[in-house]
C-alpha cells in the first residue's frame, strides 16, 4: 500500500500527539523526573529535554514490540 505525501503528514501528527500525551501522563506520575533529564531554567523559558524518559520508552516498546511480533 503507497500512502501519498497528506498520509505521511497525518501519521506524523499522530504520532506526535500521542506523543505529547504518553509525556504528560509520564509526567502526571512522577517519571519526568528521571536520572539523565535535563531541564534548564532561565529568566522567559524553561526548556525540557527528556533523555531519560526517551531510554525508558525505548527499552519498555522495545520489548513490548519483540514479544508482539
Amino acid at each position: 500500500m503507497k500512502l501519498n505525501l497528506v498520509g505521511i503528514f497525518i501519521v506524523i501528527g499522530v504520532v506526535f500527539f500521542v506523543l505529547a500525551l504518553v509525556f504528560s501522563l509520564l509526567h502526571k506520575f512522577g517519571f519526568s523526573k528521571l536520572p539523565g533529564d535535563l531541564i534548564i531554567k532561565r529568566e522567559n523559558f524553561t526548556l525540557y529535554i527528556p533523555i531519560g524518559t526517551c531510554l525508558l520508552i525505548s527499552i519498555i516498546l522495545s520489548f513490548v514490540l519483540k514479544y508482539i511480533k
